[in-house]
């Protein structure tokens, strides 16, 4: 019998089971849906092909993890999270992939520290059209100053192992000699003849050993990876140009999960079509699953749905199932979001799209829109201290918690599967909120904590969850105005305060 969905009862079962004491109190908290704590599929097919690729790892081979977002995943807290359990079940391929934040004038993953000397050129994702072709990462730096370097420093080092390095860059006749230090000692010098063997290759392979001192997760021991720099040494003939796209470290053994981060700050859903360089480079280290992770920038200044979203997706499938036929690709949907003195109720209408558009692809789908509350509950996430004031981006815990949701629901469906042979497939429908978008919505009103003073003067009471950005811009006003006419020396507010808005 087809099984196109599972109870609700049976999904929090399956998923409260899995959910470690760690993450008990917030779950019960923020009033976490666990019923949602699944990794949807479409078909028996798709949902076979899912788990047949995460077992790989299991089964003395390697799964590689593609997880591609925006700012959420830039940081790599939520990847590193996911990544931290997953690993502990499929075993380590390698850290995986680092890149020169610094040069690209944006800001550091969690794990590292970058600093750059010269001047550089680069791209991300979330400029369209990109002005130079997008390695993998969605990032590129380029430069052409001899006097240029870069280095990237991990905040936990790695531990003695034998390593691949992946220097992914241009190989062509005018790519300039360089050396790549490891540790600042080890240093790797590439001249002229040693590029000339790589000419047009998509990346220089480096061998790095080190003894290994313990199988803990906690990367410690002698002979561990501290700093990757690169450094040019070039004799700066015209032309030379050094293009770097980012560094790919795993384990030789190729044994294990190998979690790659790609996400790039301020990138749309369309930002992965943009990257020239996938074709190329992907297949250096060939995707089992491709989580994407987008849409907050396609609905948050306009609060309206990108009618482009359905062709978006479908593109997305073909790019990377011309890379790999057998990926499964993951679809996401993103968090309550709240700008503007207004809740974003098209996130409500994104959820549904992608639902749609997941089944419609045979892909898979992660419906976090609806497991971490739904529609206005970003702010209570605030108020609890899982999100920042901005009401967009999560605090360090919360996106802790969302990297463990993560892994809890990948885990649930892979057990799901692992019990029940015969299911078709898992469907889970999404939530409408019609009662809470047909009330008025009370951060829409901008009266509503505005009252006339006795001198005749508007003024306007402080709630919770107040900035002065907020208010001047709801008010029509600066925040230097509000400052100078309520004499403030700060930008703190205390709710109940009255501030003069004239």
């Amino acid at each position: 019998m087809k099984k196109n969905l599972i109870s609700t009862t049976a999904a929090c079962l399956i998923s409260l089971i899995s959910f470690s004491q760690t993450f008990n109190e917030s779950i019960k908290l923020l009033g976490i849906d666990t019923s949602y704590s699944f990794i949807q599929f479409p078909t028996k097919e798709a949902g076979m092909l899912f788990q047949r690729n995460m077992h790989k790892a299991l089964n003395g081979g390697r799964t590689v993890v593609y997880h591609y977002g925006a700012s959420h995943i830039q940081s790599e807290i939520v990847t590193t999270e996911t990544c931290k359990f997953l690993k502990k079940k499929y075993g380590n391929a390698g850290p995986g992939f680092l890149f020169p934040f610094s040069a690209a004038n944006t800001y550091n993953s969690v794990n590292s520290k970058t600093s750059h000397t010269g001047e550089w050129t680069y791209a991300k994702s979330f400029q369209l059209p990109p002005k130079m072709p997008l390695g993998i990462r969605g990032m590129t730096v380029s430069t052409q100053d001899t006097s240029a370097s870069f280095s990237i420093t991990l905040k936990n080092p790695f531990p003695a192992e034998k390593y691949l390095l992946q220097l992914f860059m241009d190989l062509n006749a005018l790519t300039p000699e360089f050396q790549l230090c490891i540790n600042g000692d080890v240093c790797y010098v590439f001249n002229q003849d040693s590029l000339m063997n790589h000419l047009n290759e998509s990346f220089i392979p480096i061998n790095f050993e080190g003894e290994i001192k313990t199988v803990e997760w906690e990367w410690i021991g002698n002979g561990e990876i501290k700093t990757v720099e690169w450094e040019w040494i070039g004799n700066g003939e015209e032309g030379e140009v050094f293009t770097c796209y980012g560094i790919n470290v795993e384990h030789e053994s190729k044994k294990g999960l190998l979690y790659e981060s790609f996400g790039v700050g301020a990138a749309a859903f369309q930002s992965v079509l943009s990257i020239a360089k996938l074709e190329d480079q992907a297949p250096q280290f060939l995707p089992d699953v491709v989580i994407i992770d987008f849409g907050t920038n396609n609905i948050l200044y306009t609060n309206k749905m990108d009618n482009n979203i359905p062709r978006y997706v479908n593109e997305t499938v073909a790019k990377f199932k011309a890379i790999n036929p057998h990926v499964s690709i993951i679809f996401t949907s993103m968090q309550d979001l709240h700008k503007n003195g207004r809740y974003i109720d098209a996130g409500i209408r994104f959820n549904e799209v992608l639902d749609s558009m997941a089944y419609a692809t045979n892909s898979l789908y992660w419906n976090f829109y609806d497991l971490s509350g739904g529609y206005k509950k970003i702010k209570f996430w605030n108020e609890q201290g899982y999100a920042q004031k901005d009401f967009i981006h999560l605090t360090k815990k919360g996106y802790e918690l969302k990297g463990y949701l993560l892994y809890s629901s990948i885990e649930n469906t892979l057990s799901l599967l692992n019990t029940q042979s015969n299911q078709d497939s898992l469907h889970i429908p999404v939530k409408k909120y019609t009662e809470l978008r047909t009330q008025k919505d009370e951060e829409s009103r901008s009266n509503e904590h505005s009252e006339t003073g006795t001198s005749g003067k508007k003024v306007y009471t402080v709630k919770k969850g107040d900035t002065l950005s907020e208010i001047a811009q709801k008010h029509k006003t600066t925040v230097s105005k509000l400052k100078k006419l309520n004499n403030l020396k700060s930008d703190k507010l205390q709710i109940g305060q009255k501030l003069k808005l004239k």
